[in-house]
């Protein structure tokens, strides 16, 4: 993901958790701004980064046989 794209498009202000230097989960309004200005492939790959907590490294490394369907939800 270029991160440096990303970030014009979210609120400069500085957080607790960023003065103190720790990392932060991204806000909701901050998800939809992302997603809102991302392709197919980078909402898809956005969205499975933040809704599972897998590594970035994790997710280059994911083949289609490795997904399953999940049903009843």
């Amino acid at each position: 993901m270029n991160w440096k794209k990303l970030k014009k498009f979210i609120k400069s202000e500085k957080t607790d958790n960023e003065i103190n230097g720790k990392d932060r989960g991204y806000t909701h309004q901050e998800i939809q701004k992302i997603l809102g200005f991302s392709d197919q492939r980078l909402k898809t790959a956005f969205l499975v980064l933040a809704s599972t907590g897998i590594r970035i490294g994790a997710l280059q490394s994911i083949k289609l046989g490795d997904l399953e369907q999940i049903n009843n939800l």
